[in-house]
């Protein structure tokens, strides 16, 4: 679908690479058919690459994206944050499997954390895009969250915005049962903000003990289908025990938890930036000159290959 899209230019006769991103640990056999329009695939997680492989009958290669760093800084009052209590974000997009992205786990965490009374005021802010493709799962989470200091906001933010909640927040919590990446836990990291997730799928990359608080799991058959997961797919069910512990150990442990943050903000800072990605990218289309009939003079290979890549590069 997305070939038949661009230029005939653009494909006939050239090198395509598939950047696919998947959720689940193997790629569906009714989709192997996807690999014949395609001469490799960049993998942009471990995770993704181990579900690839299997099936692949072309090369699969690990190259992580360029995320580039946000910038953004706290706005509390815009969000009607109170700055006396500690705020847990958990922020998802229903048309990407509410089921996936989980919720309903962080809202049953956070009433077990309630239930210990936490050392400081706590609330939970849920931000949801894309509401009104599941109104009855909208109604369903705030059911779940009836009588708790919790928030569901389904109002459209522009990406600014979107930046400045997750900076205007005092931890973000994702309890997913799968992600092909995990950008969100990689923009939280970035912003220096403690993450409580599954640890499970392609955020492993990044995000552990020295970078976050992970959760432990137990993985488990889907029993129906769901968007494109079908019946059978195995993915994490997050053990809520263990989340509401590490809610619970950043709340009474901030100086671990911004050291665990630093350590994060390094990590991805490392593998995902501008600069990483250059140097990334270099190296693949080095690899893929002599394939395609390029050349470059030590010019331009110099350039290209500078100490400090630019974002313009």
């Amino acid at each position: 679908r997305v070939l038949g899209h661009l230029p005939t230019a653009a494909t006939s006769g050239g090198h395509v690479i598939g950047c696919w991103y998947w959720e689940l640990s193997h790629f569906p056999i009714g989709l192997a058919s996807s690999f014949d329009f395609v001469h490799e695939i960049w993998a942009p997680s471990r995770f993704c690459e181990a579900a690839f492989r299997p099936l692949s009958p072309v090369p699969v290669r690990w190259v992580p994206p360029c995320v580039p760093a946000l910038q953004a800084g706290p706005r509390k009052s815009q969000f009607g944050i109170d700055p006396n209590r500690f705020t847990f974000l958990v922020c998802f997009d229903v048309r990407s499997i509410p089921e996936r992205k989980n919720p309903l786990g962080a809202v049953t965490a956070f009433r077990r954390l309630l239930a210990e009374e936490p050392s400081r005021p706590t609330s939970l802010l849920i931000k949801v895009t894309g509401a009104e493709a599941r109104p009855d799962w909208i109604a369903a989470l705030r059911e779940a969250a009836r009588g708790l200091p919790v928030e569901v906001r389904t109002d459209s933010l522009s990406r600014e915005d979107t930046d400045c909640l997750i900076a205007s927040a005092d931890a973000l919590v994702s309890l997913h049962r799968s992600e092909g990446l995990g950008l969100l836990p990689l923009e939280a990291l970035y912003l220096g903000k403690p993450v409580i997730a599954t640890e499970y799928g392609g955020l492993t990359d990044f995000f552990d003990q020295d970078t976050g608080f992970p959760v432990d799991y137990n993985l488990v058959r889907l029993e129906k289908d769901l968007g494109p997961y079908p019946t059978g797919a195995v993915w994490a069910e997050p053990d809520l025990d263990h989340a509401t512990a590490q809610m619970r150990l950043v709340l009474q442990q901030p100086l671990e938890a911004t050291r665990r943050a630093a350590v994060g903000r390094r990590r991805v800072d490392a593998l995902y930036s501008v600069d990483a990605a250059a140097r990334r990218y270099a190296q693949e289309f080095d690899r893929l000159a002599p394939t395609l009939g390029l050349v470059r003079t030590p010019v331009e290979r110099a350039s290209f290959h500078g100490a400090e890549a630019s974002s313009e590069r």
